[in-house]
């Protein structure tokens, strides 16, 4: 809870009220501080989260972030207390960022600039959120568990936002957080090639978005040269560019990892004098049933260069 860092000291939630509470913002704040400096932090911040009919909004998750440089800071965490108010107290001035999140609504934001003394900001309105549901699986139809769901744009990044969700184990997500509207979602998992899906429209609750699996293309090199020698294994095809390398080790095995599934052709050759190539195999299917480990044979070959002319 004592991080200094930039002149902004982290916070926890915390009762708000008692000789204990540090940095203190009264029974409707939902923030304890450790005390720094008081010649060190002199803002002082007041806001309110109410939803669209007028009502406040007890609870909601505060998020308050100052921006130095290109990217945000120092972040400080609580929640709204009764009347949905909040206070933050021994701030450094500057800009800062304010994200305000509350489960079924979407997630709000607020950039502004705080000022020596007091500041109250404009109240932040939290509408209902358009959740989009649905599930993520591989090209067989099985679950992808851990697939990271988030809309572009808004996710974090530089300017903190963050919206996102992870599937489950059947595959299943549900993205909460966004208001109304269009999006383009991204969707990724490790050992997966990444999908985007364009203009979906919240809410939606049957998405099914289909990610394929990415492989390991596995064989030996034989003869090798001696001492293991400058061997390079290439493999392009399906739109993959550029190919893909691999080095062999002492033996001659090779793994090309993290190959999208389709067509491919695969060859090697040394890199250096005495030149040698094996011929491409071509036409290797690359999918869920990996093809059979493979061959390839070095024969010598010479080097041919020139210059391509129009």
């Amino acid at each position: 809870m004592g991080l200094v860092l930039l002149g902004l000291c982290t916070c926890t939630p915390g009762p708000g009220s008692g000789p204990d509470a540090g940095a203190r913002g009264g029974a409707d704040s939902g923030f304890t501080a450790q005390k720094p400096p008081p010649w060190l932090l002199t803002a002082t911040v007041t806001g309110r989260v109410r939803a669209r009919g007028g009502e406040p909004i007890t609870g909601a998750r505060i998020n308050l972030e100052q921006w130095v440089g290109d990217g945000l800071v120092a972040p400080r965490a609580g929640e709204s207390g009764e009347n949905g108010v909040f206070r933050v107290e021994r701030l450094m001035p500057g800009a800062y960022q304010l994200t305000v999140s509350h489960p079924g609504r979407a997630t709000g934001r607020q950039i502004f600039w705080a000022e020596q003394g007091d500041n109250k900001l404009l109240p932040l309105v939290l509408v209902p959120s358009a959740p989009m549901g649905g599930r993520v699986l591989d090209e067989l139809g099985q679950p992808v568990a851990g697939a990271r769901v988030r809309p572009l744009g808004s996710s974090r990044r530089k300017d903190g936002w963050t919206v996102e969700a992870r599937s489950d184990s059947k595959g299943r997500f549900l993205l909460d957080g966004l208001g109304a509207g269009v999006f383009r979602l991204e969707v990724s998992a490790a050992g997966h090639a990444v999908s985007v899906l364009s203009r979906v429209r919240a809410p939606a609750r049957a998405l099914e978005v289909v990610l394929s699996r990415h492989y390991n293309v596995a064989g030996r090199v034989s003869p090798m040269p001696p001492g293991g020698g400058d061997v390079t294994v290439r493999l392009a095809g399906s739109g993959v560019w550029p190919e893909r390398l691999a080095r062999p080790d002492p033996s001659g095995r090779f793994v090309l990892e993290d190959v999208p599934s389709g067509i491919y052709d695969i060859l090697a050759g040394t890199e250096q004098q005495p030149w040698r190539a094996s011929s491409p195999v071509q036409g290797i299917q690359v999918g869920p049933k990996a093809p059979a480990s493979i061959m390839l044979e070095l024969q010598p070959a010479q080097k041919i260069t020139g210059q391509v002319s129009h």
